[in-house]
């Protein structure tokens, strides 16, 4: 009979640590578990922080190549000017150059006249 009741006992004590060690698992899976959801929201964060940036570097490139689109615009069109006014002062020189050479085909006495 006392070999029984201490052989119970001690089962009942070996049941209770058994239970406490369970308890113990289940709150560290637990706490992992937490932690895995936290490491998967900031991985989730961090791949949302990662396509904003990739957008800002697009939106930059963009800003980027439009920039340099109206540069090269800004230099065409003054190259452009550059030779507009290079042809209008070639005009005006010649122009300039046939109205001295009949003002002095006016001026001249006519051949032979004497």
């Amino acid at each position: 009979q006392t070999a029984y009741r201490e052989a119970s006992f001690v089962a009942r004590e070996l049941g209770i640590d058994a239970n406490a060690r369970a308890a113990r698992a289940a709150a560290v899976a637990s706490a992992a578990s937490a932690q895995l959801a936290e490491a998967e929201t900031a991985a989730a964060l961090t791949s949302l922080a990662a396509a904003a940036a990739a957008r800002r570097v697009a939106e930059a490139a963009a800003a980027q190549n439009s920039l340099a689109a109206a540069v090269r615009g800004a230099i065409e069109a003054e190259a452009a000017a550059t030779a507009c006014a290079a042809a209008a002062s070639t005009a005006a020189a010649r122009a300039a150059s046939t109205a001295t050479a009949r003002a002095a085909a006016l001026r001249a006495p006519p051949a032979g006249a004497r």
